[in-house]
């Protein structure tokens, strides 16, 4: 068996130690499910996963840092369920990873300094979590290697600080699609960037601007 598919059932309890066992999987999604309890650690066993997808269900707890010894996933979408705790500096060891969403949880800490590593990602979501400190200069490498309909959103957290000059990086990507600041505690003014081609001004705009707009700042700044 190489694809495990649960979704939209009646389905409870929480993931069998066993899954580990399932070494030939290439695909695992878990979805709108009532499953509870933790990730196994043994799902860093399944080293031919390329998606691990787990979405809207009660699983919570920290991710197993066993997850990083996944090195041939391309997407891993864990959003909209109760994970908690540091978010993982082992993420960047996902070096193949092009989409990755960790939306909707509630991740607390800082983005590593070597997020930037994900050179291969086109979608970058880790918004609504509890998230803090400074956005990374290195944010601007993200994608580096694709550039190919880039999204990224980092809105509904509690970053601080000044956007760095890095993030205009995005705007020499040839198919920006978003870049999400509100809902945070940024402050200062927008970097500056002489070199912002117009299909993407307004687009990158709107999003630096929001993130810098008191009424739409994160309630839980000080």
């Amino acid at each position: 068996m190489q694809d495990l598919r649960i979704s939209s059932c009646n389905l409870f309890g929480g993931i069998p130690a066993e899954i580990g066992n399932l070494t030939q999987l290439s695909s695992v999604e878990i979805t709108s499910v009532g499953l509870i309890g933790t990730i196994p650690t043994q799902i860093g066993k399944l080293v031919n996963l390329n998606n691990l997808i787990v979405n809207l269900t009660s699983l919570a707890g920290e991710l197993p840092e066993s997850i990083q010894n996944l090195t041939n996933l391309e997407t891993l979408l864990l959003s909209n369920n109760n994970f908690n705790g540091s978010f993982p500096t082992w993420i960047s060891k996902l070096t193949n990873l092009t989409y990755l969403n960790m939306s909707s949880n509630a991740f607390t800490g800082s983005l590593p300094n070597n997020i930037g590593d994900l050179t291969r990602l086109n979608t970058f979501q880790i918004n609504e979590n509890q998230l803090t400190g400074v956005i990374p200069v290195s944010i601007g490498n993200i994608g580096s290697q694709t550039r190919d309909s880039l999204f990224v959103d980092l809105s509904s957290n509690q970053f601080s600080g000044t956007i760095p000059e890095s993030i205009w990086i995005f705007a020499a990507a040839s198919s920006l699609t978003g870049v999400y600041l509100e809902q945070n505690c940024l402050v200062g003014p927008a970097p500056a960037n002489p070199t912002l081609s117009a299909p993407h001004s307004d687009l990158v705009g709107v999003a630096i601007l929001d993130g810098l707009n008191p009424s739409l700042a994160s309630p839980y700044c000080p």
